[in-house]
């Protein structure tokens, strides 16, 4: 059975769907396929991007189901609470349309970025288990038996290097999303016209010869200077939570969390690699890069 749905998102929908629309034109549309990878990332670009639809779709019977009585779940709560200030001060926050997209930017920018990461985290404490033990060490040496909080971000430098490094040595999120030129420009001699479709190559800036030494290598030692302390000169030179006014908003929450959910693991566990299989560090392309499966 096929489900669909129609939103009027008004001004800002018809400009976005327009940028996107320009740029699918720099795909080609040759029906042969050229290569054996192209096939390979337009399967798993389809494949999220039904995942993204359907997502959609479910949150729009949230809305339609939403019983201000029975509060289940955060669309339910950002619902109430744009009802209650509408009926307090006759005041919109959020039509139903802009809470379908604002809760889909939490689950994909926030919740995709934390889960991605670990994901990637784990993959490499197994494939590089000296890296486990000085992680392991640290936590050990600063923190013992507590409980890791935010705040020991500042106490274990050799951690947050690490997670830094995942970050740009993955590059897990390789483009930024789509922007538009709101006027005639020139770049580095490049004439780009007005209403150009423009993304940033994230992956590109993070593996910079100019920027990083070796930057094939994984390597979080990097981003210490020779007393152990992190160079965060360096570290804003990661591309991955976007740039400039349009930076993803979740990146001190997504850091939080990803550094609080290693540490609690790391402290009280030991990571080990199956015995008889043999770790893949090879991605799997589409819009996000995530690692294959694996054991551990």
């Amino acid at each position: 059975m096929k489900e669909s749905y129609v939103f009027n998102y008004g001004e800002n929908w018809t400009l976005h769907k327009k940028i996107a629309s320009n740029a699918l034109r720099t795909f080609p549309k040759a029906e042969t396929k050229s290569s054996t990878w192209s096939c390979l990332l337009e399967k798993h670009v389809i494949e999220e991007v039904s995942e993204l639809a359907c997502l959609l779709l479910y949150i729009y019977e949230i809305i339609l189901q939403h019983d201000k009585d029975h509060i289940q779940d955060i669309t339910d709560a950002l619902i109430s609470a744009c009802h209650n200030k509408y009926a307090v001060a006759k005041i919109t926050i959020l039509n139903d349309d802009e809470i379908i997209s604002t809760v889909s930017d939490l689950v994909g920018a926030g919740f995709e970025i934390i889960s991605t990461c670990i994901y990637w985290s784990f993959l490499y404490l197994i494939y590089y288990p000296e890296i486990q033990v000085k992680i392991q060490e640290e936590i050990n040496g600063n923190t013992g038996m507590k409980s890791p909080r935010f705040e020991d971000r500042k106490i274990l430098p050799y951690t947050e290097a690490f997670i830094n490094e995942i970050f740009r040595h993955t590059s897990f999120l390789p483009f930024t999303i789509p922007h538009c030129t709101t006027a005639d420009t020139t770049l580095n001699g490049c004439f780009i016209p007005r209403k150009t479709c423009t993304f940033i190559n994230m992956y590109q800036v993070n593996h910079e010869e100019t920027i990083w030494d070796n930057p094939n290598l994984l390597r979080p030692e990097r981003f210490l200077n020779e007393n152990r302390e992190l160079n965060k000169n360096l570290i804003e030179k990661i591309f991955i939570f976007g740039m400039g006014i349009q930076k993803c908003l979740r990146e001190k929450v997504a850091r939080n969390e990803v550094f609080v959910f290693i540490t609690t693991v790391l402290q009280q566990l030991a990571l080990k690699k199956c015995p008889v299989v043999k770790l893949d560090l090879t991605p799997t392309y589409g819009l996000v890069m995530k690692p294959k499966p694996y054991q551990l």
